[in-house]
Formats: structure tokens, sequence, C-alpha cells
């Protein structure tokens, strides 16, 4: 999703996040971002007060108040202002020990962001700062969604040599206004897409390890691979014209181009676009007059679907549409017609508004 978002940035198309917010506007992402500003900018007195206690550090407000009133009266960064609050004997042992130790990591961190590329930093940092070991500790439902978000944001830092040439990539992509996003192309998450529709669906990453997710077939197996194929009829079934599904041959992840060849058949992505989502014409006659077949097949075509059904039934003069939910397999669909090259129109209605 991100790199779309700046794609979208990059292009100048108004976008909106359905169901979360952008990613650069995360928590999770702004904290991250918070300890790198400080880390290149010491000055920077906002990041400093987001991350002086997140992770949890034992620091009160009491703490913090004596270090912003330390930084005005001397007319110095709280950094600078923490500094000099550790060699005096204002704060408790505790206190003064844990922020010497902050101290110190950002003077670590700072020297090595002179020779380290910034998605390595950014992985040292989380770490040593403890704040992946908080989220593994967080057993809430969005703790894994948290950690892929930062595997994300490391990946995102891959093509910047410089943490400065980051930041400043950064700060043109969250500055940018976007009220006027009235007009906009809509992002989300399969699961977010449940119960709206759209004229067009753009579904991007299907192959294998991206959807479905590889996460889920490694945790749940057969069930995962379930779950998967579910949200897959639901982000197909959510376009209202057309849906275009896409995958990649190659995918960069952690610096490593990666083959990412499309596995449809491990979605049963055939079964789904042959009968799911082919609409059912309403009638025979609007069947046969939006594909003209060749006239040596209307008379079988139409013979076949008048047949008598099992038992002592009435013979049906035209299929009866299914309402979606139901299973594909018991779907009575109008014979689909002839799919040569003589006839690329049959071809088209027979896979519906897919395109």
């Amino acid at each position: 999703m991100r790199e779309f978002e700046e794609r979208f940035i990059t292009l100048g198309l108004n976008y909106r996040v359905i169901g979360g917010p952008r990613f650069y506007e995360r928590k999770e992402i702004r904290d991250a971002l918070a300890y790198l500003r400080l880390v290149a900018q010491p000055a920077d007195d906002l990041a400093f007060e987001r991350i002086i206690n997140v992770p949890k550090r034992g620091l009160g407000d009491s703490t913090v108040n004596m270090l912003t009133a330390t930084a005005r009266h001397q007319r110095v960064p709280l950094l600078t202002a923490t500094r000099l609050m550790i060699e005096t004997e204002d704060l408790k042992p505790k206190q003064r020990t844990t922020l010497r130790a902050l101290v110190t990591q950002f003077d670590d961190w700072a020297y090595r962001a002179e020779t380290l590329p910034p998605y390595q930093l950014v992985e040292q940092i989380l770490e040593e700062s403890g704040y992946m070991d908080m989220l593994a500790a967080d057993k809430s439902a969005e703790s894994e969604g948290r950690k892929e978000n930062l595997k994300e944001l490391s990946r995102s830092m891959e093509e910047f040599e410089t943490l400065g040439g980051f930041l400043e990539h950064i700060s043109l992509v969250m500055d940018r206004d976007s009220a006027d996003a009235s007009d906009a192309v809509s992002i989300m998450t399969m699961h977010s897409a449940k119960g709206l529709e759209f004229e067009t669906v753009f579904l991007p990453g299907w192959e294998d390890g991206t959807f479905p997710s590889q996460r889920s077939m490694d945790e749940s197996g057969r069930a995962g691979l379930e779950e998967e194929r579910r949200l897959g009829y639901v982000g197909i079934t959510r376009g209202r014209k057309r849906v275009r599904i896409s995958s990649t041959q190659n995918r960069r992840i952690h610096g490593l181009w990666q083959s990412a060849a499309p596995r449809a058949s491990s979605m049963n992505c055939h079964r789904t676009l042959s009968k799911s989502s082919r609409p059912a014409p309403p009638t025979v006659a609007t069947a046969m007059a939006a594909v003209p077949l060749p006239a040596s097949t209307r008379p079988t075509r139409l013979k076949a679907s008048m047949k008598r059904p099992a038992g002592n039934g009435p013979a049906r003069s035209r299929p009866r549409a299914r309402a979606v939910g139901r299973s594909p397999s018991k779907a009575n669909w109008w014979p689909a017609p002839s799919t040569s090259a003589a006839n690329p129109a049959a071809t088209l209605w027979a896979t519906g508004s897919f395109i």
C-alpha cells in the first residue's frame, strides 16, 4: 500500500485510505520516524517528546517537565538539556541511569548513521531501543500488522543512500495537502472492502507469498488458504464493471530480487472467474442479442437450455440466476458460447465484465 501512496503523490493523484490512516500517519511509523529525525537532527524537540517514553522507560511527567524547564532556562534543545541533567543530582538515580543510557544510544546511532545504509540503521534502532520487544509483548490483534508496517518502512528505505535524503523525501510526502480529495482513488485492504462496491477494482500482488499470504498458510495451513480464497472472492465481487488482477514477475525483498511468478491455481482463480464472477443474463433473448452466435449453433444451444430437469418438473425456457454467495458449482448458467477466434465477442461475454 505504501508504494501506491507514494506513486499517487508523485503523479499528483488524489487518494484516500479506507479503513485506516495513511501509511506514514500510522503510530508505529511516526514513532520510528521520530527516532530517525532525532538521530539526524538532535535539536528536534517534538521527536524527543514523542520517543522519550516509547517504549516505557519509567520516566514520568515530572521528569519530562524538569527536562523541559531546564531546556527553556538554558535555551537549549531537550536532548542537550538531558545531557546536562544527568550530570547533576536533580534527578533520582534510576531516572539518571535511564536517561544516560538513552543519550549514549543516540550518540552511537548518530555515529553509525554516517556509514550504515538507512534501512539497516532503522532496523538496529528499533531492536536496540526495545521497540520491537514492546510489539512482541503486545498480544493484541494489531501487533502483527504493526510489525509488518515497520518491515515495509525498512524496505522503503532501501533505495536511499543517506538518512538525510530519506527524511527529506518523507517531509515532502507528509506535507502534501490532500484536502481536495473528493474525486480520489480509494485504497483499502480486502477486509475493509467488505460491503463496498466500485465501478472498477484493481487487485495487485496476486502471487504466492503475497496473496495468498505466506504467513496465513504457515500458521493455519489449509484453513489459512481457504480464508485467503474467501478474501479473493470478496475482492473480485467488489467490481461492478471491471476487475483487474495483476502480479509481479520479480519482487524486491530486503534488497534482493526474488522471483514471484503468479500462481492463480493456488487460489482456484480459474474457478472463480469462470463461474462466480460470470454474470447470468436475465433472459435467453438478451443473451442471444448480446452475443450473435453462428446460425448453426443457435438451435442446439437453445435446445440445451430447455432440457427437462431430473424428475417430473416442467421444462425451463430460461436459466435461473442464482444469488451471489451460493455454491458456484450448482449455478445453472447459460451455456457458454463458442470461444473460437471467429467469434471474439463470445469470449468477452463468457468471462463477464472481467478484463
